[in-house]
């Protein structure tokens, strides 16, 4: 059954409501002219019987009754009333007992007194509309309504209510009255309501049409509203997705620049691929190009280490496809060992979907993501669109690393290159001088270190190292006749022979890598004293390398064979270091110097240095120039 509309509702109700009411206000009204009209009857009886009753009462009448002439006189009098539509009439005493009756029979019938009697008693006329059917005499029930009335009645001259007048009345006209007056009554409450109804009906029918056009635009304004806070909800589902996925990004940009350990690298993205993705597992395959084979790297989510031990050919299984197509696996299910050449491996991790994308770095495939998820897995546009934005990261991590690694081979091959050239040069220059051959390895490594010994940095030992290695290189500008003559120099020669660290700066200068190292090849000849060149700088104006270079340069002379001597004991050549501290060398590296090289008892014992310990030579020992000078 279908359901009532709002207005078909209203449309019962009210025409119910407004019968209920016409219906109410009609009785009402005609129950209130039948009683009008009836009080007006009344009146009319009370005014008018007393006075043509009231002469012929008498004590005796009252007493005893009607009788004779009196029950004619009484008869006669109310003749004249006859017109009025009286029919019957009977006269009581205050006791209940007929006086006179139309029908002589009755009088001196006494009955007990109804209410209408009483209420008559105390001053009251009552009057009701009876059916004829209801009297006792059947000859008049010809007639219809009669309007049965009690009216008081006094004796002449008295106050006092000596009698009770009782008459019934033909009730045809006030019947017809009454009953015209209902018709028009009920007609005119009958249009009236049909009126007020049609105009309500109407009023609420407009406001219905209205409302219901207002609720109408109300629900089309709802929906609107609504699906604009579903697409405004799901815009900003959207972009509370973007700006994880971009904090996703942000965080692996930040591994792949912080870190240089790529097992930390791909940690970092297979996590934001399990978090941002929403599957249970990712593994990365890279491709080793010396056996062209797919191998497990990094992995997050499995319950085994089967995937571990995968190994796959370029074309093999869904992994390899998408590196040998170098394109993307959609998302498939893997219910066919046919869709991957491992599913027997990961069979007990029940995964039922995958997903696979290449990873393509300056358009050279470096492996593969694969993402893997224990349920089904819906998955839209910005789903792989994001899958292979993750993969590009983690192929520029790949590519980063390689890159690093690489440039890390060849700077370190570079570096070995560098240092085997400066080698070279060193043997090079050793290979001229037949008396300094292996000198300069010699002071290189004992260089090194008396350097680490006082605690400089590795990074100074790199300089200091090729420094030490090409000290004498600006000898390479030194004529054979003086760099190899075998007697002592002239003055002439030895101002030349000096010039050799200036040649040395001239030479290494435009050699970026060696700027640092010059420190050795340029001062090594300072002394501490300010007498050496080619600065003729003094205390710790030389640089610290050069400090220490001098003394292991020097070291190395006495303790070499030379043409013109042979090299000189230990003790001998230690008494010199020590007696040239604070004037040749710093003496705090002088210090250094022989705690490295003797133990404690051994130290000489200099002058200007009470604390060192010099054996006593038998003889005067006489130190001759070198040309390490």
């Amino acid at each position: 059954m279908p359901r009532l509309s709002l207005i078909a509702k209203f449309s019962i109700v009210s025409l119910a409501l407004f019968a209920v009411i016409g219906a109410l206000l009609g009785i009402g009204l005609t129950f209130q002219f039948e009683q009008q009209a009836i009080e007006q009857q009344k009146l009319t009886v009370a005014a008018v019987v007393p006075p043509v009753v009231g002469p012929y009462l008498k004590d005796d009448l009252l007493a005893n009754g009607a009788g004779g002439q009196s029950y004619t006189d009484i008869e006669r009098a109310l003749s004249y009333l006859g017109g009025s539509g009286l029919v019957r009439v009977r006269i009581w005493n205050s006791l209940g007992t007929v006086v006179y009756s139309d029908e002589a029979n009755l009088v001196g019938t006494h009955v007990e007194p109804n209410h209408d009697f009483i209420e008559v008693l105390s001053g009251s006329t009552a009057a009701h509309l009876v059916p004829a059917s209801s009297t006792e005499d059947i000859d008049q029930r010809g007639y219809g309504d009669l309007l049965h009335i009690y009216a008081p009645l006094r004796m002449a001259g008295k106050s006092d209510i000596s009698a009770v007048f009782e008459g019934y009345y033909d009730a045809q006209d006030l019947s017809e009255r009454i009953q015209y007056t209902d018709r028009f009554l009920w007609t005119g409450i009958g249009f009236g309501f049909l009126f007020l109804y049609t105009a309500l009906f109407s009023l609420v029918y407009n406001a219905s049409g209205k409302l219901t056009r207002q609720n109408e635009e109300n629900s089309r304004l709802y929906k609107a509203a609504r699906q604009r806070l579903a697409e405004r909800l799901k815009a900003e589902e959207q972009m509370q997705r973007q700006v994880e996925r971009l904090a996703a990004l942000r965080n692996i940009d930040i591994a792949i620049t912080s870190s240089l350990d790529l097992r930390v690298t791909l940690n970092v993205i297979l996590e934001q691929v399990c978090t941002q993705l929403h599957v249970d597992a990712a593994s990365l395959l890279l491709l080793d190009r010396n056996s062209m084979m797919l191998t497990y790297s990094s992995g997050r989510g499995f319950h085994s280490n089967a995937v571990t031990e995968t190994s796959i050919r370029p074309g093999e299984g869904s992994a390899g496809r998408a590196l040998l197509q170098i394109q993307d696996i959609g998302v498939m299910p893997l219910n066919n060992p046919e869709d991957m050449a491992r599913a027997s491996l990961l069979a007990e991790e029940e995964f039922a979907a995958y997903s696979v994308v290449p990873l393509i770095a300056k358009g050279q495939v470096n492996g593969v993501l694969e993402v893997f998820h224990r349920g089904p897995l819906q998955v839209d546009k910005e789903w792989i669109s994001f899958m292979e934005a993750l993969a590009g990261q983690a192929a520029i991590a790949v590519d980063n690393a390689t890159l690093f690694t690489d440039l890390q081979h060849s700077n370190m091959s570079l570096a070995v290159a560098y240092d085997m050239t400066l080698e070279g040069w060193s043997r090079a220059l050793d290979l001229r001088d037949e008396e300094t051959e292996g000198h300069s390895r010699r002071v290189t490594e004992m260089t090194l270190k008396l350097a680490r010994f006082m605690g400089m940095s590795e990074a100074a030992l790199l300089h200091i190292r090729r420094g030490a290695l090409l000290h004498d290189i600006g000898k390479m500008g030194i004529p054979d006749a003086i760099l190899l003559k075998p007697g002592p120099l002239t003055d002439e020669e030895w101002a030349i022979m000096r010039k050799h660290p200036t040649y040395a700066l001239e030479l290494l200068s435009p050699i970026p890598f060696l700027k640092p190292a010059l420190d050795i090849p340029y001062y090594h000849h300072e002394k501490w004293d300010g007498t050496g060149y080619p600065g003729k700088l003094k205390g710790e104006e030389i640089p610290f390398a050069a400090r220490i270079f001098a003394i292991v340069d020097v070291w190395d002379a006495l303790r070499s064979d030379r043409p013109y001597r042979s090299a000189l004991p230990k003790e001998q050549a230690y008494s010199y270091i020590a007696q040239q501290s604070g004037k040749h060398f710093d003496p705090e590296v002088v210090d250094a110097f022989f705690r490295m090289q003797m133990p404690t008892h051994l130290h000489p014992q200099p002058a200007l240095h009470p604390r060192y310990t010099i054996p006593q030579s038998p003889h005067k020992t006489k130190i001759l120039a070198t040309r390490a000078d």
